[in-house]
């Protein structure tokens, strides 16, 4: 996994346009995995 922090690998921080796209994309994607998980939710009865 690459470092949060943009800074650390390209020595600016967050001006990275792709930057960002990853981590909207990585943010939809857990999105769609919680709603997955919460359709699939059954509550102990």
């Amino acid at each position: 996994m690459y470092a949060t922090d943009d800074r650390d690998y390209l020595g600016f921080s967050n001006d990275i346009p792709q930057s960002a796209d990853h981590l909207h994309l990585m943010e939809e994607l857990k999105n769609e995995k919680l709603e997955k998980e919460a359709e699939n939710f059954v509550p102990l009865k």
